[in-house]
């Protein structure tokens, strides 16, 4: 009985915080992605799948995705874990280009809310990094109804001629967290499973 409590468990937990994006590893192409201007699929050294704008001055690249938030339950999610990889290169130190990442929830109640996860005009190293982040979702009552509740979106700037500045964007996950109550309503559920399988027993 004990076994079959944890495996519970565990395929509840990895459909409450399974990946809520299509291709967030971009394998071999964007599909699942919306693109503005200079945004392409690039491949990336080693294999890895990844996104670039174009060596083009005075232009923008950006990649979408909406997500739905439906969590299978009226409780709601009460927030987001959100990673991603990136590479900015060949920026200028006149703080013009930049590349930022945000993630757009559509609420009932106070409208569109964006929540930013990275803005850097510069980066040392030029080196690919990691951005881990948590988007809190209390005292907002997000559209859930609707496949396009929320969104994630990837935007490079370019504005100088000289630099030519682009990123490569890998590995994005999004990650929903149930309310506190789903998970009670869980435990108090696998308890009484347990609690009605060792009645019998007796």
């Amino acid at each position: 009985m004990k076994g079959l409590c944890c495996l519970i468990v565990l395929l509840f937990t990895g459909t409450a915080n399974a990946t809520l994006l299509t291709n967030g590893g971009f394998t071999g192409s964007l599909a699942g992605w919306s693109t503005i201007d200079q945004a392409k699929w690039v491949s990336d050294g080693g294999g890895r799948a990844a996104l670039s704008k174009g060596n083009t001055a005075n232009v923008n690249g950006t990649i979408s995705q909406n997500f739905t938030l439906d969590p299978g339950s009226s409780s709601g999610f009460r927030g987001l874990e959100i990673s991603f990889d990136y590479l900015f290169k060949n920026w200028a130190d006149n703080d013009l280009d930049a590349l930022t990442a945000w993630v757009k929830i559509r609420t009932t109640n106070v409208g569109n809310v964006d929540f930013s996860l990275l803005n850097i005009s510069s980066n040392p190293g030029s080196i690919w990094k990691t951005v881990t982040a948590f988007v809190d979702l209390s005292g907002l009552d997000p559209k859930y109804s609707q496949s396009n509740v929320a969104g994630i979106y990837f935007k490079v700037k370019d504005h100088n001629s000289a630099s030519n500045a682009y990123a490569k964007i890998d590995n994005v996950d999004v990650r929903g967290i149930p309310e506190p109550a789903t998970l009670a309503l869980l435990g108090l559920g696998l308890a009484g499973i347990g609690f009605s399988r060792k009645k019998k027993a007796a």
